[in-house]
């Protein structure tokens, strides 16, 4: 049974909710910081970390204006989250005895669709701390054209209607949540994502999630090209997990996790790693974007990625 615990860091703007798992960390346990997607919560991760069981110590964080962080208040932005994230980094070393050594705590980031991005800017702030980084059906560079408001509006309209449902109580939340996903997900990691999410009464249930958090930082990856390009500067082992083929009308599905923002095809994915030579491209049949952390195939797959890495990281 993998030991799980939650702990609060101070950081600016309040406390951000973090989700710890596995052994406390030594010499031969490495540290993961996982990142998940834009609207999503730290729950998404349990079943990959569940995994990871004795092998690291996973950090999992819940970005500020998200579920337990909801009132973490701004500014928002990759600035902020990287920030947040050697917060948590500092915070974990410094009181749970992180590092036994004057050496700093060296650790994978891994992330989820938006959560991707925060990882790579992670690993480029501090490369002396990070050994190497898995993106999970994310980070690739995005190239918006057209007006990139109706972009903007296209990719967040649709997570932000859904933040704004009123149900009738937590069940009736649930059960609005389960007619999204494909077959064989973790039912009960993908229930603990949507209720973790919920806060009033009956009968007014709703999403705690602040919908300003979420607009601020799609819209800002979705305007700023040198956001989602930070993949080209770093060099350090990456692996990018893909599912193939992309299922018709997978981002509508993303409840849970989502919305899929700038995921990009699979063609220019391959196209990167052929650009790249630290970057490895795993594609992962018949799952979709919340399949890749929540159904048992793809927390494997996350899982393999993530060894794969320390191991690559080792031998540079």
């Amino acid at each position: 049974m993998t030991q799980r615990r939650s702990i609060s860091v101070p950081v600016e703007g309040g406390e951000l909710s973090v989700e710890v798992a596995g052994p406390m960390p030594s010499q031969r346990s490495p540290v993961v910081l996982f990142f998940h997607d834009l609207a999503s919560n730290a729950v998404v991760w349990r079943l990959v970390t569940s995994r990871l069981d004795e092998t690291a110590t996973s950090l999992s964080i819940e970005a500020r204006g998200r579920a337990a962080s909801a009132e973490v208040s701004e500014p928002y932005g990759v600035a902020r989250h990287v920030a947040d994230a050697v917060a948590v980094l500092d915070y974990f070393e410094s009181t749970h005895g992180a590092s036994s050594s004057n050496e700093p705590t060296r650790c994978v980031v891994v992330g989820h669709g938006t959560g991707a991005w925060a990882a790579m800017h992670v690993a480029a702030a501090m490369p002396d701390r990070v050994l190497g980084a898995v993106l999970v059906d994310g980070g690739m560079p995005l190239e918006v054209s057209g007006d990139p408001r109706q972009a903007i509006d296209a990719a967040l309209l649709p997570v932000l209607r859904q933040l704004r449902i009123v149900y009738a109580d937590r069940d009736a939340a649930l059960l609005s949540a389960r007619r999204t996903g494909i077959p064989g997900l973790a039912q009960h990691v993908f229930d603990d994502v949507v209720l973790h999410d919920l806060c009033g009464a009956p009968p007014r249930v709703r999403r705690r999630t602040n919908e300003a958090a979420v607009w601020f930082d799609g819209s800002e990856l979705l305007l700023d090209p040198s956001i989602s390009r930070v993949i080209e500067r770093l060099d350090l082992p990456i692996e990018m997990l893909r599912v193939e083929p992309e299922p018709a009308g997978f981002e509508a599905r993303a409840l849970a996790a989502g919305p899929c923002v700038g995921t990009g095809s699979l063609a220019a994915a391959n196209d990167l790693e052929r650009r790249l030579d630290h970057l490895c491209v795993v594609t992962v049949p018949g799952l979709d974007h919340d399949g890749l952390v929540m159904h048992p195939q793809g927390a494997d797959a996350v899982v393999r990625s993530i060894l794969r890495v320390i191991t690559r990281s080792a031998l540079r």
